[in-house]
């Protein structure tokens, strides 16, 4: 069984709680304005995991990262490498 609210964290600090919203995007239930506005300690609450997120969300956007240590293949013996401070 899940909880009633969701907590939108940013590492260890608690940035948001929201209440848990089902397929069609209505409260399930609500929770009380202390509990949204001024518990924001992570003592407060029980973390039960990430949350998954439909790839096809606009919460799931721009939530990558380049691969560091990719190997690159040059085909054109022409071409000339860039370091990473070109690519920024």
């Amino acid at each position: 069984m899940f909880g009633k609210a969701l907590v939108w964290m940013k590492g260890d600090e608690i940035v948001r709680v929201t209440a848990r919203k089902d397929q069609w995007g209505e409260v399930e239930e609500f929770i009380c304005d202390t509990c949204r506005f001024e518990r924001k300690a992570l003592s407060d609450w029980n973390i039960e995991g990430p949350r998954h997120i439909d790839r096809h969300s606009v919460i799931s956007l721009n939530h990558y990262e380049k691969p560091k240590d990719e190997l690159r293949v040059l085909d054109n013996p022409m071409a000339k490498e860039i370091s990473e401070k070109d690519e920024k």
